[in-house]
């Protein structure tokens, strides 16, 4: 009942269609051609998508954040010219890792802006971010530092004052 009213509720917040499984496997004929299904899962969300699982990982930022700790030079971070208190835009979130990166470099005073325009994946990753089973607080720390919302770049950069950001990330 409990994941049932989480999905209720997360599919109105979403403006998504809820279809009550009930024991039933997941039909990919009724989300169409190029559709998924978000579920949601005892342990958390996940996506369906052409007969794949996916579900939140941080995959290479959690090496990367190392690797700048350790005081190597990341490729991103430098082109980006982050140094500290910076305002990203990151336009094409995805699952999140490069905005997890830039979150950690621009530090407590910078903030990062994930969009995603695929709905399902956009709160996945908001989900993952902040049910993530981090072992490294710095990177739950940055985790917390990134606002993710579901919008297509073209329409957010357009509503915004110019100077809204310090950086656009286009990935």
């Amino acid at each position: 009942e409990d994941l049932e009213r989480q999905a209720r509720q997360l599919a109105h917040r979403l403006g998504l269609e809820y279809w009550p499984r009930r024991g039933r496997p997941l039909d990919p004929a009724q989300a169409g051609p190029g559709r998924a299904f978000l579920v949601v899962e005892r342990a958390g969300l996940a996506v369906h998508a052409g007969g794949r699982r996916i579900v939140y990982h941080p995959g290479m930022a959690v090496h990367r954040v190392r690797a700048l700790r350790e005081g190597h030079p990341d490729p991103m971070v430098e082109a980006m010219g982050l140094t500290g208190g910076e305002q990203v835009l990151d336009a094409t979130l995805g699952l999140g890792s490069d905005a997890l990166v830039a979150a950690f470099a621009v530090g407590p005073r910078g903030r990062v802006t994930g969009l995603e325009k695929v709905a399902a994946l956009a709160a996945l990753v908001e989900a993952g971010l902040a049910s993530y089973p981090w072992r490294d607080p710095a990177l739950a720390e940055a985790a917390r530092r990134i606002e993710v919302r579901a919008a297509d770049h073209r329409a957010f950069l357009a509503a915004c004052p110019p100077g809204s950001f310090d950086v656009v990330y286009f990935d």
